[in-house]
C-alpha cells in the first residue's frame, strides 16, 4: 500500500516538472492553380513530420482539423484572413496553426510557412525557400522548412568524409547565381533568365504598328498573343485592334478618358475579357477584377497612391506597382518583384503573362521565363540610352517597351 502511494506521488511530481506538450495544427496549403494535389500533400505531409520532431510540440490531428474547417464553412483555396485562423485555432484547443502556401512555374516549387500564435492572433516567424517541383524534393524542403520554423534540424546528417586536399585551398563562398542574361549597358543592368524553346512570333498587329509611326510616340499599351492590343500616345490618344464585343466596356472607357481628356496611366486586360484601365494616376475602370486586386486599387484611390503599372495574366493572377507599394497575387511573383527591387531599387512597371514576368527598376531589369525577342528588343532600347520605364509583352514574342513618354521599341 505505501509503495503504490509513493509510486503515484512520483508520477505527480513528474507531470508538474515536464512542461506540457503545445498543439500545433498544420493547415491545408493555400496554392495556385498550377500545383497539383499531390505536391499540395507533400508540403503539408512536410511539415506535419517536421511538428512531430520537434522537441515541446505534437501535432493536432489532421482530420479533425479539415473536418472543423468544414463545419465553419471555410474553404483555404479562398480568402481566408488571419482572424479566421486564429478562430479555427481557438476552436481546435491549439496554441499554433501552421500556415503554408505553394506555387509553381512547372519547374521550380515556392513554399513559404508561418506560425501563427493562436492566444496573441500574431505571426511570428516567416519563412520560405524555393526547390525543385518534384515530390520527394518537396517534400524534403517543407521538412526543412518547418523544421526551421521550430529551430530543429529534420535531416538526417551526411557522414562526414575524409575530404580530398584541392590543390589551391579557396575560402569557401556563397554560390552566385547564374543567369542566362546578367550585362550592364550605359550603366543600366539587364538581368534574369529568358527562353528560347517557345515560339518567338508575334501576330501581325499591322494598325497598331501604323498608329505608332504616325504618331511618332507611344506610351504603353497592353497585348495578347493571339493579335489583340492596345497602344496608348501621350496622354491620352488610343489605338486597337482585334477587340470584339468581349471587351466592349474596355473600349467604351477608353473613348470616354479620351474625350474628357482625361489621362491613362496604365491599361491591362487578358483573354476573359478582364481588364483594369488606370486614369488620372489613381482613378479607374474595371471588369471581372478578382476582388483582392480592386482592393488594392481601391486602397490607392482613397491613399491617393498614382498607381503607376497594373497588370493581369490569362489565369487572373495580377500584379500592380504604385507610389508607395507593389503587391503580385502569385507569391512566386511576389518574390520576383521583391528580389527586382533589392537588386535595381524603385519599381516602374510589371507585366505577368502565365510563363514569364518582367520586372523593370530605376538601375535594372529583372525578368524570368521571357521569349528572347523581348530581351533583344531591351537590349537595344537601353544600347540607345533610355531606361525601359514600360515592358508589355506576351509569351510569343509580342512586346513594347517604352521610357514612359515617347521613345519606344516593339516586336510585333
Amino acid at each position: 500500500m505505501r509503495k503504490s502511494i509513493v509510486i503515484t506521488i512520483i508520477l505527480l511530481m513528474v507531470s508538474l516538472v515536464l512542461p506540457a506538450q503545445k498543439k500545433v495544427a498544420v493547415m491545408e496549403t493555400k496554392c495556385d492553380a498550377n500545383v497539383t494535389e499531390m505536391q499540395k500533400k507533400m508540403v503539408r505531409g512536410g511539415m506535419e513530420v517536421a511538428v512531430a520532431n520537434a522537441p515541446g510540440y505534437e501535432g493536432y490531428d489532421r482530420s479533425a482539423f479539415d473536418i472543423l474547417m468544414q463545419e465553419q464553412n471555410f474553404q483555404r483555396s479562398g480568402a481566408v484572413d488571419d482572424t479566421q485562423i486564429r478562430k479555427l485555432g481557438q476552436m481546435a484547443g491549439v496554441q499554433y496553426v501552421l500556415v503554408t502556401e505553394a506555387s509553381t512555374d512547372g519547374s521550380g516549387f515556392f513554399i513559404l510557412a508561418k506560425l501563427l500564435d493562436v492566444e496573441t492572433g500574431q505571426f511570428g516567424k516567416v519563412v520560405n525557400t524555393f526547390c525543385n517541383a518534384n515530390g520527394m524534393d518537396i517534400y524534403n524542403a517543407s521538412n526543412e522548412l518547418g523544421g526551421q520554423l521550430f529551430e530543429i534540424r529534420t535531416t538526417t546528417p551526411i557522414t562526414p568524409v575524409t575530404p580530398i586536399t584541392p590543390v589551391t585551398p579557396v575560402t569557401p563562398v556563397t554560390p552566385v547565381t547564374k543567369y542566362d542574361v546578367n550585362e550592364t549597358i550605359n550603366g543600366y543592368t539587364l538581368c534574369g533568365w529568358q527562353t528560347s524553346d517557345w515560339e518567338n512570333t508575334a501576330v501581325g498587329l499591322t494598325s497598331l504598328k501604323t498608329s505608332i509611326k504616325d504618331w511618332g510616340e507611344v506610351r504603353t499599351g497592353a497585348f495578347l498573343s493571339d493579335g489583340t492590343g492596345i497602344v496608348i500616345q501621350g496622354t491620352n490618344g488610343y489605338s486597337y485592334t482585334g477587340m470584339g464585343d468581349l471587351y466592349s466596356t474596355l473600349k467604351d472607357k477608353i473613348k470616354q478618358y479620351n474625350k474628357d481628356g482625361e489621362r491613362i496611366s496604365d491599361v491591362t486586360f487578358n483573354s476573359k475579357g478582364h481588364y483594369a484601365i488606370i486614369r488620372d494616376d489613381t482613378g479607374y475602370g474595371t471588369n471581372g477584377l478578382p476582388s483582392e486586386f480592386l482592393d488594392k486599387l481601391k486602397k490607392c484611390n482613397e491613399d491617393d497612391d498614382a498607381i503607376l503599372s497594373v497588370s493581369i495574366d490569362n489565369s487572373d493572377n495580377w500584379a500592380y506597382v504604385s507610389d508607395k507599394y507593389f503587391n503580385a497575387s502569385n507569391s512566386n511573383d511576389y518574390k520576383v518583384m521583391c528580389d527586382a527591387r533589392d537588386k535595381f531599387g524603385r519599381i516602374y512597371c510589371v507585366c505577368l503573362t502565365t510563363k514569364g514576368i518582367v520586372v523593370s527598376c530605376k538601375n535594372g531589369v529583372y525578368f524570368k521565363g521571357v521569349p528572347t525577342k523581348v530581351v533583344e528588343n531591351l537590349r537595344s532600347f537601353v544600347k540607345d540610352g533610355y531606361i525601359p520605364k514600360v515592358v508589355k509583352f506576351t509569351d510569343k514574342g509580342t512586346c513594347l517597351i517604352t521610357d514612359g513618354e515617347k521613345h519606344y521599341t516593339y516586336f510585333m
